[in-house]
């Protein structure tokens, strides 16, 4: 999970292996049994170590029923930890068994939310700089399949070069070029996997001049060629 950040929030439940989640720029290591409650707009990113887990993300709007729960939803800041009851019951509940459970997921998503507000002054999360290298971010995402530069990027965000990349490992643990190389990666497999691109359709539409070039790096985030990723997603032949 490359770090990114949304308007939604984010609940996530492990249910095997180890889970290196990064927040704000903050390191945690959730295990099976751990969860997380990510509020809107925070800055997250994770690594799976033989591991498995679920996701619930939901609209800020579900907060709507009156501008004292739209501000108590904003009060809400990062929980990593063991599991609560709350979060255990929703993901249940989100299977749909039973008839009222859009009601009842609704009603399990204010209490987990009420659980983590008491919780609030036990576990908090570093701010500074994420607000400001969100620019950057938003560039890279924008214009992912073009030539970007350093300075480029720093000047967005308003810092001097050396010092936006100092600042921006710190919070994503990634260089500003790991991170444009990761996401043309991570764009590539949604163009073999969904869209059904061959290999070299991919290369040229993210981003890189050179096939083998391509190959090499998405090797490297991936651990197998283009051309097996595509194959194991649908089971067909890429090109």
């Amino acid at each position: 999970m490359r770090t990114h950040w949304h308007s939604d929030f984010e609940i996530i439940r492990v249910l095997k292996g180890r889970l290196e989640i990064s927040l704000n720029g903050r390191a945690y290591m959730l295990t099976k049994g751990n969860g997380a409650f990510i509020p809107s707009n925070v800055m997250h990113g994770a690594r799976a170590v033989e591991c498995e887990y679920e996701c619930i993300v939901f609209s800020k709007s579900v907060f709507g029923a009156s501008a004292r729960t739209r501000a108590l939803s904003r009060s809400a800041g990062v929980y990593a930890g063991e599991t609560l009851d709350s979060m255990r019951r929703l993901f249940e509940t989100l299977k749909g068994v039973e008839p009222d459970f859009e009601l009842c997921a609704v009603s399990l998503i204010y209490e987990i939310t009420a659980e983590i507000l008491k919780r609030r002054n036990k576990i908090g999360i570093p701010a500074a700089f994420t607000e400001k290298i969100k620019p950057a971010i938003s560039v890279i995402e924008d214009r992912f399949n073009t030539k970007l530069t350093l300075n480029e990027l720093a000047e967005v965000c308003g810092m001097s070069p050396n010092y936006f990349s100092r600042k921006f490992k710190e919070i994503t643990n990634q260089t500003p070029f790991d991170y444009i190389m990761s996401y043309r990666v991570e764009q590539a497999c949604e163009m073999l996997s969904e869209d059904g691109a061959n290999v070299t359709e991919a290369c040229f539409h993210c981003g890189f001049n050179d096939l083998s070039y391509f190959i090499n790096i998405f090797k490297r985030y991936k651990g197998v060629s283009p051309k097996m990723y595509a194959k194991q997603k649908t089971g067909e032949k890429a090109f």
